[in-house]
């Protein structure tokens, strides 16, 4: 990543924003697919 070195401070902010926002979603995807892969197996 040698672009980062050129990005100012704000968009250092907006863009952790959006990993970190990206982050939670893929946590909140492996939940419900581990609750789906429970529910399978109870079933």
């Amino acid at each position: 990543m040698g672009t980062s070195s050129c990005l100012t401070p704000a968009e250092w902010g907006n863009d952790s924003k959006a990993v970190i926002s990206r982050v939670k979603v893929m946590r909140q995807q492996l939940r419900l697919d581990r609750n789906a892969a429970v529910l399978r197996s109870v079933v």
